[in-house]
Protein backbone atom coordinates (compact mmCIF):
# COMPACT_ATOMS: atom_id res chain seq x y z
CA UNK A 1 0.00 0.00 0.00
CA UNK A 2 2.42 2.57 0.72
CA UNK A 3 4.60 1.52 -2.39
CA UNK A 4 1.93 1.87 -4.65
CA UNK A 5 1.17 5.28 -2.75
CA UNK A 6 5.02 6.42 -3.06
CA UNK A 7 4.80 5.03 -7.00
CA UNK A 8 1.57 6.84 -7.34
CA UNK A 9 3.02 10.25 -5.80
CA UNK A 10 6.20 9.77 -8.32
CA UNK A 11 3.95 9.53 -11.19
CA UNK A 12 2.17 12.44 -10.65
CA UNK A 13 5.72 14.32 -10.01
CA UNK A 14 6.58 13.34 -13.69
CA UNK A 15 3.56 14.55 -15.37
CA UNK A 16 3.48 17.97 -13.48
CA UNK A 17 7.14 17.76 -14.97
CA UNK A 18 5.67 17.42 -18.71
CA UNK A 19 6.63 20.42 -21.29
CA UNK A 20 2.76 20.89 -21.99
CA UNK A 21 1.99 22.15 -18.21
CA UNK A 22 5.32 24.15 -18.34
CA UNK A 23 3.55 27.35 -19.57
CA UNK A 24 6.07 30.31 -18.57
CA UNK A 25 9.87 29.95 -17.43
CA UNK A 26 9.36 33.03 -15.48
CA UNK A 27 12.15 32.41 -12.05
CA UNK A 28 10.36 31.74 -8.75
CA UNK A 29 13.44 30.33 -7.08
CA UNK A 30 17.22 31.75 -7.07
CA UNK A 31 20.01 30.65 -5.76
CA UNK A 32 23.15 32.45 -4.79
CA UNK A 33 26.66 31.31 -3.28
CA UNK A 34 28.21 33.20 -0.78
CA UNK A 35 31.19 33.25 2.03
CA UNK A 36 30.77 32.36 5.15
CA UNK A 37 34.01 32.00 6.73
CA UNK A 38 36.63 35.63 6.20
CA UNK A 39 39.59 34.11 5.92
CA UNK A 40 41.12 31.02 4.03
CA UNK A 41 43.88 29.37 5.66
CA UNK A 42 45.91 26.16 4.84
CA UNK A 43 44.60 22.93 7.02
CA UNK A 44 41.47 24.81 8.46
CA UNK A 45 38.36 24.52 7.33
CA UNK A 46 35.97 26.97 5.54
CA UNK A 47 32.22 27.38 5.34
CA UNK A 48 30.54 28.54 1.86
CA UNK A 49 26.51 29.54 2.15
CA UNK A 50 23.97 28.47 -0.37
CA UNK A 51 21.24 30.61 -0.09
CA UNK A 52 17.67 29.73 -1.85
CA UNK A 53 14.63 32.74 -2.16
CA UNK A 54 11.59 31.27 -2.99
CA UNK A 55 8.52 33.33 -4.36
CA UNK A 56 5.23 33.29 -2.51
CA UNK A 57 3.56 29.94 -2.61
CA UNK A 58 6.34 28.02 -4.53
CA UNK A 59 8.85 25.69 -2.36
CA UNK A 60 11.63 22.84 -2.91
CA UNK A 61 12.26 19.48 -1.17
CA UNK A 62 14.03 18.40 1.90
CA UNK A 63 16.60 15.77 1.63
CA UNK A 64 13.73 13.21 1.99
CA UNK A 65 11.13 14.80 0.02
CA UNK A 66 8.27 12.63 2.00
CA UNK A 67 5.92 10.78 -0.59
CA UNK A 68 6.33 13.16 -3.54
CA UNK A 69 9.26 15.61 -5.05
CA UNK A 70 12.86 15.78 -5.71
CA UNK A 71 15.46 16.27 -3.32
CA UNK A 72 18.04 19.25 -4.10
CA UNK A 73 21.39 17.78 -5.44
CA UNK A 74 24.60 19.91 -5.61
CA UNK A 75 27.54 19.17 -7.66
CA UNK A 76 30.57 20.65 -6.57
CA UNK A 77 33.85 21.69 -8.54
CA UNK A 78 36.67 22.46 -5.80
CA UNK A 79 40.42 24.19 -6.39
CA UNK A 80 42.83 21.71 -5.72
CA UNK A 81 43.42 19.86 -2.63
CA UNK A 82 40.57 21.06 -1.18
CA UNK A 83 37.55 18.99 -0.39
CA UNK A 84 33.92 18.35 1.36
CA UNK A 85 33.64 17.98 4.92
CA UNK A 86 29.81 18.49 5.35
CA UNK A 87 26.39 19.55 4.37
CA UNK A 88 23.88 21.27 6.70
CA UNK A 89 20.12 21.80 5.66
CA UNK A 90 17.32 23.69 7.11
CA UNK A 91 14.50 21.93 8.82
CA UNK A 92 11.72 21.54 6.44
CA UNK A 93 8.15 22.20 7.12
CA UNK A 94 5.21 19.33 6.72
CA UNK A 95 3.21 19.68 3.61
CA UNK A 96 0.21 18.47 3.13
CA UNK A 97 -1.58 18.75 -0.30
CA UNK A 98 -4.25 16.23 -1.71
CA UNK A 99 -3.89 13.45 0.79
CA UNK A 100 -0.16 13.48 0.03
CA UNK A 101 2.56 14.29 2.45
CA UNK A 102 6.10 16.06 1.95
CA UNK A 103 8.54 17.88 3.52
CA UNK A 104 9.31 20.81 1.91
CA UNK A 105 11.13 24.41 2.07
CA UNK A 106 9.41 27.84 1.76
CA UNK A 107 10.50 31.62 1.41
CA UNK A 108 13.82 31.17 2.25
CA UNK A 109 16.61 28.15 2.74
CA UNK A 110 20.08 28.02 3.30
CA UNK A 111 22.78 25.50 2.90
CA UNK A 112 25.90 25.19 4.98
CA UNK A 113 28.71 23.55 3.06
CA UNK A 114 32.03 22.87 5.20
CA UNK A 115 34.95 22.57 3.30
CA UNK A 116 38.97 20.75 4.29
CA UNK A 117 41.61 23.00 2.87
CA UNK A 118 45.01 22.16 1.66
CA UNK A 119 48.20 22.15 3.45
CA UNK A 120 48.89 25.31 0.69
CA UNK A 121 46.43 28.05 -0.31
CA UNK A 122 46.64 29.77 -3.64
CA UNK A 123 46.20 33.25 -3.76
CA UNK A 124 43.14 33.07 -5.47
CA UNK A 125 40.23 29.71 -4.99
CA UNK A 126 37.16 29.58 -6.59
CA UNK A 127 34.24 27.20 -5.91
CA UNK A 128 31.92 26.28 -8.93
CA UNK A 129 28.60 24.28 -8.24
CA UNK A 130 26.06 23.07 -10.88
CA UNK A 131 22.55 22.88 -8.23
CA UNK A 132 19.43 20.75 -9.58
CA UNK A 133 16.00 21.66 -7.67
CA UNK A 134 12.63 20.29 -8.18
CA UNK A 135 10.32 23.83 -7.66
CA UNK A 136 6.57 23.15 -7.17
CA UNK A 137 3.06 25.24 -6.93
CA UNK A 138 -0.05 24.45 -8.47
CA UNK A 139 2.42 23.25 -11.56
CA UNK A 140 5.98 21.57 -10.48
CA UNK A 141 9.14 22.02 -12.87
CA UNK A 142 12.89 20.96 -13.30
CA UNK A 143 15.44 24.35 -11.64
CA UNK A 144 18.84 24.85 -12.27
CA UNK A 145 21.93 27.00 -11.85
CA UNK A 146 25.62 27.17 -11.97
CA UNK A 147 27.36 29.24 -9.52
CA UNK A 148 30.62 30.55 -9.23
CA UNK A 149 32.75 31.69 -5.75
CA UNK A 150 35.81 33.45 -6.06
CA UNK A 151 37.72 34.10 -2.55
CA UNK A 152 40.98 35.59 -1.58
CA UNK A 153 43.58 33.86 0.46
CA UNK A 154 43.43 36.77 2.65
CA UNK A 155 39.82 38.46 3.95
CA UNK A 156 38.07 41.29 3.55
CA UNK A 157 35.56 43.83 5.29
CA UNK A 158 32.93 42.59 2.45
CA UNK A 159 33.37 38.82 3.02
CA UNK A 160 33.30 39.74 7.37
CA UNK A 161 29.82 41.17 6.64
CA UNK A 162 28.51 38.65 4.45
CA UNK A 163 29.78 35.54 7.20
CA UNK A 164 28.01 37.81 10.30
CA UNK A 165 24.83 37.60 8.12
CA UNK A 166 24.94 34.00 7.26
CA UNK A 167 26.00 32.93 10.34
CA UNK A 168 22.59 34.69 12.13
CA UNK A 169 20.35 33.73 9.35
CA UNK A 170 21.74 30.03 9.39
CA UNK A 171 22.11 28.72 12.78
CA UNK A 172 18.29 29.64 13.57
CA UNK A 173 17.27 27.14 10.43
CA UNK A 174 19.32 23.93 11.30
CA UNK A 175 18.85 21.68 13.89
CA UNK A 176 21.12 21.11 17.03
CA UNK A 177 22.55 17.71 17.13
CA UNK A 178 21.22 16.10 21.12
CA UNK A 179 21.76 12.83 22.69
CA UNK A 180 19.19 11.26 25.33
CA UNK A 181 19.69 12.04 28.53
CA UNK A 182 18.51 9.63 31.44
CA UNK A 183 15.86 8.39 28.60
CA UNK A 184 15.40 5.59 25.68
CA UNK A 185 13.79 5.09 22.46
CA UNK A 186 11.83 1.74 22.17
CA UNK A 187 9.60 -0.32 19.73
CA UNK A 188 6.06 -1.13 20.41
CA UNK A 189 4.19 -2.77 17.70
CA UNK A 190 4.20 -0.52 14.74
CA UNK A 191 5.00 2.50 16.98
CA UNK A 192 8.50 3.77 17.82
CA UNK A 193 8.41 5.92 21.63
CA UNK A 194 10.68 8.34 22.48
CA UNK A 195 10.25 9.30 26.20
CA UNK A 196 10.56 12.75 27.45
CA UNK A 197 12.61 12.18 30.29
CA UNK A 198 15.57 11.70 27.76
CA UNK A 199 15.45 15.46 27.24
CA UNK A 200 16.05 18.24 29.86
CA UNK A 201 13.28 19.98 29.62
CA UNK A 202 13.89 23.43 31.85
CA UNK A 203 11.96 25.87 29.33
CA UNK A 204 8.44 24.49 29.79
CA UNK A 205 5.74 21.66 28.90
CA UNK A 206 5.86 19.97 25.31
CA UNK A 207 2.80 20.79 23.89
CA UNK A 208 3.47 19.67 19.84
CA UNK A 209 5.76 17.29 18.08
CA UNK A 210 6.90 16.50 14.79
CA UNK A 211 9.55 14.14 13.20
CA UNK A 212 11.20 14.12 10.28
CA UNK A 213 13.20 11.15 9.04
CA UNK A 214 15.79 10.92 7.67
CA UNK A 215 14.91 7.22 5.93
CA UNK A 216 12.33 7.13 3.38
CA UNK A 217 9.64 4.27 3.34
CA UNK A 218 10.40 3.36 7.08
CA UNK A 219 7.82 5.87 8.82
CA UNK A 220 4.15 6.20 8.26
CA UNK A 221 4.53 10.12 7.14
CA UNK A 222 1.32 10.93 6.62
CA UNK A 223 0.25 9.99 10.10
CA UNK A 224 1.70 12.69 12.49
CA UNK A 225 3.37 11.77 15.92
CA UNK A 226 1.25 11.99 18.73
CA UNK A 227 2.62 13.54 22.47
CA UNK A 228 1.14 10.73 25.20
CA UNK A 229 0.72 12.34 28.86
CA UNK A 230 0.24 9.30 31.91
CA UNK A 231 1.29 9.32 35.40
CA UNK A 232 3.05 13.05 34.47
CA UNK A 233 5.18 11.83 32.46
CA UNK A 234 5.20 12.04 28.52
CA UNK A 235 6.02 9.75 25.55
CA UNK A 236 6.14 10.66 21.66
CA UNK A 237 4.86 7.87 19.51
CA UNK A 238 6.25 8.06 16.00
CA UNK A 239 4.02 5.91 13.26
CA UNK A 240 5.61 2.81 11.46
CA UNK A 241 4.08 2.09 8.40
CA UNK A 242 2.26 -1.06 8.94
CA UNK A 243 3.37 -3.32 5.89
CA UNK A 244 6.75 -2.54 7.05
CA UNK A 245 9.76 -5.64 7.22
CA UNK A 246 12.82 -4.42 7.92
CA UNK A 247 12.31 -2.85 11.76
CA UNK A 248 14.74 0.15 11.58
CA UNK A 249 17.79 -0.20 13.77
CA UNK A 250 18.05 3.72 14.62
CA UNK A 251 15.58 6.36 14.99
CA UNK A 252 17.91 8.91 12.74
CA UNK A 253 16.52 12.52 11.70
CA UNK A 254 14.77 15.74 13.19
CA UNK A 255 12.58 15.90 16.13
CA UNK A 256 10.20 18.99 16.47
CA UNK A 257 9.35 20.53 20.08
CA UNK A 258 6.96 22.77 20.92
CA UNK A 259 6.54 23.76 24.42
CA UNK A 260 4.93 26.36 26.47
CA UNK A 261 6.53 28.53 28.77
CA UNK A 262 4.39 31.41 30.41
CA UNK A 263 2.41 32.25 27.06
CA UNK A 264 5.26 31.86 24.80
CA UNK A 265 5.88 28.86 22.41
CA UNK A 266 9.33 27.90 22.10
CA UNK A 267 10.02 25.96 19.02
CA UNK A 268 13.43 23.44 19.15
CA UNK A 269 14.77 21.27 16.42
CA UNK A 270 16.83 17.99 17.51
CA UNK A 271 18.76 15.86 15.58
CA UNK A 272 18.43 13.04 16.52
CA UNK A 273 20.17 9.32 15.88
CA UNK A 274 19.88 6.90 18.68
CA UNK A 275 19.70 2.66 19.10
CA UNK A 276 16.17 1.75 18.74
CA UNK A 277 16.30 -1.04 22.17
Amino acid sequence: MALSRRIQSLVLVCLLLAPPLIAEETPVVSAQILPVSTIVTAGKPIEVAVIFSMTDGWHTYWQNPGEAGIPTTFDWTLPPGFSLISMQEPVPLRHVEDGITTFIHEEEAIYLFQFKTPPEIPDTIQFDVKIDWLECKSICRAGHAELSLTMPSGGTADLALASKRMGENAQSQFAAPGELVGGHVSRHRDMIIVNTKAFVLNRGKIVDVDFFPMDEMIYDIGRKPELKSRFGSQTIRIPLLSDLEDVPETLHGVLKITRRSGNDLIISHVLLKETIN
